[in-house]
């Protein structure tokens, strides 16, 4: 072989990067702020720049603050001259009834213990209480996963609930409009993940910010022995049929909430660290 463990690829390779997925933005057009337990990027991208946001609930102060929710909000500035139509594509793999590897293999399978479902896929595109998504599930798992986004005037959202994890690039494609060009099903030995579009328009120099809501209703920890115990998150939804929806629903009504305690939290310590260097 002629792999060199400083490159992805080489010649003797299949060109899976170029083939299946999209070209990663450049590291120079990326700046990266952590500031736990949150997380901002910047993406400089031609006539736009994108900010994208990871809003967690931890600090929320009630009990929001341990439950399996976030939000990723996005907010793009048009910085050309002209109105831009902008379609942000949201993949997410789904983590649902993962399967436990019997074997490892020496290389870099090692790193990972789980391996995404072949089977049992069961996604479903829903429409609830002004929330546009997808729910990502299995015939043979309890476990679930929503991405979703809120219903806005002026703001198209579309659905993939299947594509092919790796075929990224194949079953993600979009028409004129910001819409997938083609809906796919499952079939047997595939995994799968789920995405949403959301398609609006900029003008000059003005900011738009789209948020979207990530659910991991998984309301059983199991043990090695067999037993199960129920997440505590579960008292708090009623309806186990609507509760993942109900937590997309949550999430997206009170992420800005999350955001500014958060924020206030971080100041009070950054400017006692800046009094006592």
């Amino acid at each position: 072989t002629t792999k060199k463990p400083g490159k992805i690829e080489s010649a003797d390779d299949i060109p899976v990067s170029d083939r299946y997925y999209y070209p990663a933005v450049d590291v120079k057009q990326v700046s990266i702020s952590l500031a736990p337990p949150m997380t901002e990027m910047s993406f400089k991208l031609g006539k736009a720049k994108v900010t994208r946001r990871m809003i967690s609930p931890f600090l929320s102060g009630n009990e929001q603050a341990l439950m399996p929710i976030g939000v990723e909000e996005y907010e793009v500035e048009n910085t050309s001259k002209e109105t831009l139509q902008i379609t942000l594509v949201i993949p997410r793999p789904t983590l649902a009834n993962l399967q436990e590897k019997k074997y490892r293999p020496i290389d870099q399978d090692t790193a990972y213990i789980c391996t995404a479902a072949i089977r049992g896929h069961d996604h479903k595109d829903f429409n609830f209480s002004g929330v546009r998504g997808v729910i990502i599930a299995s015939t043979e798992s309890p476990e679930r996963m929503v991405i979703a986004a809120p219903e806005t005037e002026g703001v198209k959202i579309d659905t993939q609930p299947y594509f092919r994890l790796n075929s990224l690039k194949q079953d993600l494609l979009l028409k004129s409009d910001g819409a997938f060009y083609e809906k796919f099903g499952p079939k047997a030995n595939t995994d799968y993940g789920a995405a949403i579009s959301v398609t609006f328009t900029v003008k000059p120099k003005a900011v738009f910010t789209a948020p979207f809501a990530i659910v991991f209703d998984f309301p059983q920890q199991s043990y090695a022995d067999g037993t199960l115990f129920d997440r505590k998150y579960t008292k708090h939804f009623g309806n186990k049929d609507t509760r993942a929806k109900d937590m997309a629903k949550l999430a997206l009504d009170n992420y800005k909430n999350w955001q500014k305690r958060t924020e206030t939290i971080q100041n009070k310590i950054y400017n006692l660290i800046l009094q006592n260097p």
